[in-house]
C-alpha cells in the first residue's frame, strides 16, 4: 500500500510496466468533465473507473481485494477514509474470490489502519492489501467522487 498525492505519485512509476500510462490517464481523465463509468485506457491493462458514492460509518464497509488489478485511487472531491490491512489479516471472509467479480470480501478487522484521504490524494493499493474504501472521515456522510485506475499485475 502506497499513500501519496497526484504531484508525487510519479515516482512510483517503475513498480508496474503500466503505472505510467495508468498516471497519465488519471491526469488526462481529472482535467474532463467527471462522467461516472468505466473509461477505456488499454483495454483489460489499464482502465479508469470514474465513481461517485456518499460516505458510512466504518460498521457499514467491507474489505476486499483482488488477485489481477492494482487499484490506484485518486480522490477528486471528498474526505475518506480507507481501510487497509494486509489481506493475511482478514479472518471473517464474507466471500471467497470470486474470478468474475475479480474480488474477495471480508469484514472489517478491529486493528485496521485508517487511510486519510483528502482532494488530490492517492492510494495504491496491491493484491495483498485489504482495502475498505468509503469510511466517512467525521461524524456525518461526505459525497466522493473518485477516480480508480485498474493496473493489470
Amino acid at each position: 500500500m502506497i499513500h501519496t498525492t497526484f504531484e508525487e505519485m510519479k515516482r512510483y512509476e517503475g513498480l508496474n510496466p503500466f503505472f505510467r500510462e495508468a498516471f497519465a490517464a488519471i491526469a488526462s481523465v481529472k482535467e474532463e468533465e467527471f462522467v461516472k463509468g468505466r473509461h477505456e485506457v488499454d483495454g483489460d491493462n489499464v482502465y479508469i473507473n470514474a465513481i461517485e458514492y456518499d460516505t458510512k460509518p466504518a460498521e457499514n464497509c467491507i474489505f476486499e481485494a483482488h488477485r489481477k488489478y492494482i487499484d490506484v485511487m485518486y480522490l477528486l472531491e471528498g474526505e475518506e477514509f480507507i481501510g487497509y490491512t494486509p489481506l493475511k489479516n482478514c479472518r471473517h471472509v464474507t466471500m471467497e474470490y470470486s474470478e468474475k467479480d475479480e474480488c474477495s470480501l471480508a469484514k472489517l478487522e478491529p486493528e485496521t489502519m485508517k487511510i486519510h484521504m483528502l482532494p488530490g490524494d492517492v492510494c495504491i493499493l496491491f493484491p495483498e492489501d485489504a482495502h475498505a474504501p468509503s469510511i466517512q472521515a467525521g461524524d456525518t456522510s461526505v459525497h466522493v467522487k473518485k477516480l480508480i485506475a485498474k493496473v493489470i499485475l
